[in-house]
């Protein structure tokens, strides 16, 4: 289980793929294991359909789409713009009672969940379909490297006998070991080599009171199911447990890995998952970064958790963590976790280990093995045919490669002025956060202060990556799974040579190709990838600014407010943690976010046939909702100010203008989910669906009111507000 803290995606970055083992790759990009198969990024929910989806005007990314927003609205036909926004309404539907149906609904009506997703959206997918094209583009012009590893992956065998055996040894030598002690030590060696973390997570990050320092971080994990909550409900685990055997029965009948009793083998793993799921902190307890960043010393953890100290011993003994602290996420599941590991069958943890090895290559050993694993995965995510061979392997290839890919993307995408545009909105964006901050009455001076001295050190990265290494090794086109073996070996030692080491603050946990955005608080710093800066989000030429601000204006001020929202606020202007809030701030903060956290909690979750699911977690979505509140304040205040100083308006009436900038914002969050996946995501997403993004800030936004007129009292207006900046 990843920490929450360490960046604040704009979207859910497991997206149809939350299946994945996580590690900091060689060049700094979180490289994963993408078992889902189709061409995601790490980007949210970015859908495919088998009709074209009549979601925003069909505009090319061409360089010029990305200019200046201050140029001239009507210069070139806006008529396709306007069409499109007006196509997605639901005429019937009252934006006082349902902002979301109003501005969605005729969408909604239109389009179906495709049977290999999990979901649909209505902006995401214009740029995922582009980069699609974009990319296999770029593979079928076979660059090095790039062109020889697709080629491995395309001509990989249905079963890959050499990879089996490679992990059939790897089963054969977690059957040796004769103790726990023994057993958790060889989990250190396989995570240290491989980068396979099972029992817990394991990650390197910024010391949270050193941000310079990277150092080893520790966390509960270990989990198969999307989160503890799978576990901690009957019928779910029992109807999961069912699925959880079948999976295991279809790798057992390759007899190099056959453990003889998949029942037993099940009942076994289970076992232990079970007991982690008990003792793990809900998703929402793991956003607090005090309780959640406790330092300790080696000598420490070896004498209060043996056994995580046993694991460590694999983890090239213990060299690179002798110096530096080491981060414990939540101390009190490796003291439980401990105390099962005196007591539990040790056969039993063998099971669970070899389990994990097994699914953790999944895919990579042949589409025999995609298959069944997309058959369990895919069934709990809600996503239904697997992707094709092609889709896989060009999803790979950018999980791989997406470093390498994103320097021919950029080239087709992206170009100076387009960075430089960037930069003025988001200069805008962040302007608009100084004057609020000058201007928020709940803020005493000191605070003020410190807030604007953080909001000036705020880094800002655009587009990609400056620089991109060679890689230290040989890609063959026809070893698909030793390619993947190398990434994966190189990814996992560069992770344990990084303990210890200057951070790099310029380094890229996205690519260029992501449809996604993130802030950073450690590193004071927001990244914005190119894929993001195109339409549907941003085109000075195909919208009105007012649409500009409205969508990549929101997506900037999100970012912006992370640092400044619950868990964000916690970091000082150099990513320290530390309290710089006067109490009396802090404890008007928290009244406000109680606030947020509550509403939010009222609001309801229905799968696409109507039926209810859940609530949504006002404490999980937190961040997430201050984000999402406060981006859409700054990208209007930055919209009024632009007007003020160019003139320049989608319409002469006031009122009309601002409704076209609601409608923007509001449509780029258009989706439909599976029931299944709304289930995985309520429990461990931590932004609220798209009906929620777009109805919980506009209800809490009197210019919301305003432009639709809507009367004190209404769904759509309610006389208590949440808001916080």
């Amino acid at each position: 289980m990843v920490k929450i803290t360490e960046s604040t995606h704009l979207l859910n970055a497991s997206a149809d793929v939350p299946r994945r083992h996580k590690t900091r790759a060689w060049v700094g990009v979180v490289a994963s294991v993408l078992c889902a198969g189709a061409l995601v990024g790490t980007a949210w929910r970015a859908s495919s359909h088998d009709q074209p989806i009549e979601s925003q005007p069909a505009v090319s990314l061409r360089k010029r789409d990305v200019v200046s927003v201050a140029e001239d609205a009507h210069s070139e036909d806006l008529a396709p713009f306007y069409a499109s926004l007006e196509s997605f309404i639901n005429a019937s539907a009252d934006p006082c009672v349902d902002f979301y149906e109003y501005a969605c609904g005729n969408w909604l009506a239109q389009h179906d969940i495709p049977s290999d997703r999990a979901a649909i959206d209505a902006s995401f997918y214009v740029v995922d379909e582009n980069n699609k094209k974009i990319i296999q583009q770029i593979i079928d012009q076979k660059p090095p490297v790039i062109g020889e590893f697709y080629e491995s992956c395309m001509n990989a065998p249905d079963t890959d006998t050499s990879s089996v055996s490679y992990v059939a040894e790897l089963v054969r030598r977690i059957r040796l070991q004769n103790s726990t002690h023994d057993l958790l030590t060889h989990a250190g060696q396989l995570d240290q080599a491989l980068g396979v973390s099972s029992f817990f997570s394991v990650d390197v990050q910024a010391d949270p009171t050193d941000p310079d320092t990277d150092v080893l971080t520790l966390m509960q994990g270990g989990l198969t199911l999307p989160s503890r909550e799978y576990y901690l409900d009957a019928s779910k685990l029992e109807k999961y447990s069912r699925l959880f055997e079948k999976y295991v029965s279809d790798i057992f009948t390759i007899e190099e890995l056959n453990q003889h009793n998949a029942t037993q083998f099940t009942a076994n793993v289970l076992e232990s998952e079970v007991v982690f799921a008990n003792i793990s902190l809900t998703n929402a307890q793991l956003r607090d970064p005090w309780s959640t960043n406790v330092p300790f010393k080696l000598k420490d953890i070896k004498e209060q958790f043996p056994y995580l100290w046993a694991y460590l011993e694999g983890v090239d003994k213990q060299e690179a963590v002798k110096n530096v602290p080491i981060i414990i996420g939540t101390p009190s599941y490796f003291e439980k976790q401990n105390s099962f590991f005196q007591s539990v069958d040790v056969e039993h943890l063998k099971d669970y280990l070899v389990f994990h090895v097994i699914d953790s290559f999944g895919d990579i050993l042949g589409d025999k093995f995609r298959r069944a694993s997309h058959a369990f995965h895919g069934t709990i995510r809600g996503q239904g045919a697997l992707p094709t061979r092609q889709q896989y392997c060009i999803s790979t290839t950018t999980t791989y490669l997406g470093a390498q890919l994103g320097e021919y993307y950029m080239q087709n995408v992206f170009g100076p002025e387009a960075k430089a545009s960037a930069q003025s909105l988001i200069d805008q964006i962040e302007d608009s956060m100084r004057r609020l901050l000058k201007t928020e009455e709940w803020l005493d001076k000191a605070t003020m202060r410190a807030a604007l001295n953080k909001l000036k050190h705020v880094r800002n990265y655009i587009g990609g990556p400056d620089d991109v290494p060679e890689l230290p090794f040989e890609v063959e086109k026809d070893k698909y799974f030793d390619n993947v073996l190398s990434f994966m070996q190189l990814a996992a030692t560069s992770k344990v040579q990084d303990i210890g080491k200057p951070v790099d603050r310029k380094r890229w946990d996205m690519f260029a190709s992501t449809v996604n955005a993130y802030y950073e608080p450690s590193a004071n710093k927001m990244v914005f990838p190119a894929a993001i800066l195109q339409p549907p989000f941003y085109s000075a030429n195909a919208f009105p600014a007012a649409a500009n601000y409205a969508r990549i204006g929101m997506v900037m001020g999100h970012e912006l407010s992370h640092g400044f929202d619950d868990q964000g606020r916690n970091y000082d202007a150099d990513g320290t943690l530390r309290k710089w809030w006067s109490s009396s701030v802090s404890e008007d903060f928290q009244g406000r976010a109680k606030c947020l956290a509550s509403q939010y909690s009222s609001f309801p979750v229905y799968g696409p046939d109507g039926a209810f699911i859940g609530n949504v977690n006002g404490n999980l979505t937190l961040g997430e909702n201050i984000a999402d509140n406060g981006g859409i304040h700054l990208a209007y205040k930055a919209y009024q100010l632009h007007k003020a100083k160019t003139g320049e308006r989608a319409s002469e009436d006031e009122r009309e203008d601002d409704k076209i900038f609601f409608k923007s914002f509001a449509q780029q969050w258009c989706e439909k989910r599976s029931a299944a996946y709304s289930e995985l995501l309520i429990a461990t997403d931590p932004h609220s669906p798209g009906r929620w993004r777009v109805n919980g800030p506009a209800m809490n936004f009197d210019k919301f009111a305003e432009a639709f007129q809507c009367a004190a009292g209404t769904p759509m207006n309610p006389k208590n507000k949440c808001i916080i900046w």
